[in-house]
């Protein structure tokens, strides 16, 4: 291996390490990442469950033979109504942590099909590499062989048999 190629391999080498580093770091900022949806998942979740329950206690109020109060219906409809505030805006964190997640994924996936690009292209070096060592190997035995045929042509039991 000359040294041009010896120095190309070993720039690819590195450059594939740093690669898989760049590819294990965007592995790790997407877990985080999916955590972080996931949280937002499991607290829109128990937002809507809760809205469900207001909802069920106003209309049990409502239903209620001694009747109810205009305070505690205007108090649950005040309720009601914060908690879709809150529901809102968790739903809105939801979707842009969503978003988040989508770019993380993208951005993992070029790292991937960047240290794919390496990789291949170190294979393909080393092939190459391997292919011209045969073939100056082979050059070699050849120019070898020409350099013994005159004197097996003079001395003919000196052939093995």
């Amino acid at each position: 291996m000359s040294m041009n190629e010896a120095a190309v391999s070993r720039s690819l080498k590195t450059l594939q390490r740093l690669r898989k580093l760049e590819l294990q770091q965007a592995q790790v900022e997407r877990a985080a990442i999916d955590a972080r949806v996931k949280q937002h998942e499991e607290r829109v979740s128990t937002l809507h469950g809760e809205v469900g329950q207001t909802r069920a206690l106003a209309h049990t109020q409502v239903t209620r033979a001694e009747g109810v109060s205009a305070d505690t219906l205007r108090a649950l409809r005040d309720y009601a109504a914060w908690q879709g505030q809150v529901l809102h805006a968790q739903e809105h964190e939801l979707h842009a942590a969503q978003g988040v997640a989508h770019q993380a994924h993208e951005n993992m996936k070029q790292r991937f099909e960047q240290l794919s690009i390496v990789e291949r292209l170190r294979e393909r070096r080393e092939r190459d590499a391997a292919q011209e060592r045969a073939r100056k190997e082979q050059r070699r035995l050849d120019d070898q062989a020409l350099l013994r045929a005159p004197h097996r042509l003079s001395h003919p039991q000196t052939t093995l048999k």
